[in-house]
């Protein structure tokens, strides 16, 4: 069954520019490692019928068009991150677009507070849009490496589900990032508070991490910081050994 979305979708994508001289010349991934990276961020059973759009020379591209409800991608909010998740029919369209403006932004070279300037004046604008209905954007990889602006420094996060959140603040949820990343597993918060903001939920379990495994050894940052997470020991292995 194919969903409404799409087309709307792939409108959007054509009129963001193309992607800018990447800063600091960040490296690329092979198309095989970041499209099993894009949808390690799924349940296994959810990723046959995916789309999934991947970072190129030429900007991101769509490299499969699935007839499911969730589109996959690997966000960089540093030129070194790689964030792979995979929102719905409900969010697709207002987010995809978003994480390719901003990852474009990224490898332009801007600051976090001139992205977040840029995003504010997209949003003014009507450009940028909130999630057309209540849904979530899956985050179950084993290999979630984001920029932490407060560490300085690249993180491992743990798996987790976001809820799309447009304009809610952790006041309004009694939410808690220091419970939820401790050891209150499950415990909601508040992320990118904004129009694009999630409520968060930690799992237990990231997602079956074997393409990533077979397609993306020695293309992965050695990261050593780990945030929220209590990594069981074969997720932890399995890491390593992809690692450099």
């Amino acid at each position: 069954m194919q969903h409404s979305f799409k087309p709307a979708l792939a409108i959007l994508i054509g009129l963001l520019p193309a992607l800018p001289c990447m800063a600091d010349e960040a490296p690329l991934l092979t198309p095989a490692c970041e499209e099993a990276l894009a949808l390690s961020a799924l349940p296994e059973r959810l990723r046959d019928s995916a789309s999934v759009y991947i970072l190129t020379d030429e900007g991101y591209q769509q490299i499969r068009e699935g007839d499911g409800q969730f589109t996959c991608i690997v966000e960089r909010n540093h030129v070194s991150a790689l964030v792979p998740q995979c929102p719905d029919a409900a969010g697709a369209s207002a987010i995809i677009p978003g994480i390719i403006m901003k990852s474009n932004w990224v490898l332009e070279g801007l600051t976090p507070d001139e992205r977040a300037a840029r995003f504010e004046l997209q949003v003014a604008d009507g450009v940028v849009q909130p999630p057309a209905g209540p849904g979530v954007s899956y985050m179950l990889s084993n290999f979630n490496y984001a920029w932490s602006v407060r560490q300085e420094a690249l993180v491992r996060v743990a798996p987790h589900i976001m809820y799309y959140a447009p304009d809610v603040d952790n006041e309004a949820i009694g939410g808690s990032m220091e419970d939820g990343l401790g050891e209150n597993r499950g415990y909601p918060f508040i992320v990118d508070e904004g129009i694009h903001g999630y409520i968060i939920s930690v799992v237990e379990h990231t997602s079956d991490s074997s393409a990533v495994d077979a397609n993306c050894r020695g293309q992965l940052p050695n990261v050593t910081l780990t945030i929220g997470e209590h990594r069981h020991a074969a997720d932890e292995q399995l890491a390593t050994r992809i690692q450099p």
